[in-house]
């Protein structure tokens, strides 16, 4: 470069040897700025769009309403057919349930007993197991949660129980169905057995029909098939 005029050589040659290491450290220094510039902005970015969501609480203490709507559904849809030991309840139920429930307690029921909470989980499980013995009705796990007192009690053991699935019910009063709604009481399957017309052969080869339901068995035949070819089938 130019020397300027009133330099010596010497001092040009020193502020060249500061410029050059300066120019060495310059795109480090440069590339650190430019990461401690870009996080930085992020973090402000960040801090500006958080939002802290609480968590809500339904009346039962779920998180969440549409978590427990979506839950309930699907249990719902899960046991739409599931089928139900039927049950007639008998004349004298509060009767027969309050005297369990002074055995149980071991002292006499006020005349506001069936107000009277169930809260403590032996309690609870001793009066429901001797009323279960009592009436040969049992309580499934669903409706644990509803019985929160002694009136709850009575009312389960009151409600009878024809034993029939919704679609059951549904097919038991196909007379009284509007005109575009029609019930399949006895659906058909497929069986190797019964339908020869392809030979024993379905639409999808390799594939097995597996009854699972101990009521589903005593109406439909299962069987498995080979994956591979031939395709062999043997009944289950």
């Amino acid at each position: 470069s130019p020397v300027c005029l009133g330099e010596t050589p010497t001092t040009h040659c020193v502020k060249m040897a500061a410029l050059i290491r300066r120019s060495h450290l310059l795109p480090n220094n440069l590339h650190q700025a430019k990461i401690a510039f870009s996080t930085s902005c992020a973090a402000s970015t960040a801090k500006k769009y958080v939002r802290m969501v609480p968590i809500r609480e339904d009346e039962n203490g779920l998180p969440s309403k549409a978590i427990a709507r979506s839950t309930l559904a699907s249990l719902s849809d899960r046991g739409f057919c599931r089928p139900m030991k039927p049950y007639k309840p008998a004349d004298d139920v509060e009767d027969r349930v309050k005297a369990i429930f002074e055995d149980v307690l071991g002292q006499k029921a006020e005349s506001s007993w069936l107000q009277t909470p169930i809260a403590e989980p032996l309690l609870k499980f001793r009066l429901l197991t001797r009323c279960i013995k009592e009436f040969g009705h049992d309580i499934p796990s669903s409706q644990l949660m509803n019985v929160k007192c002694a009136d709850d009690v009575v009312e389960f053991f009151s409600t009878p129980i024809e034993g029939l699935s919704p679609y059951e019910t549904l097919v038991k009063q196909k007379d009284q169905l509007p005109k575009n709604l029609h019930v399949v009481p006895n659906y058909v399957r497929f069986h190797p057995e019964t339908d020869t017309f392809f030979g024993g052969v379905n639409a999808y080869p390799g594939t097995s029909t597996i009854v699972t339901g101990l009521k589903a068995k005593k109406k439909y035949k299962g069987y498995v098939a080979s994956p591979t070819w031939p395709y062999t089938i043997s009944s289950t």
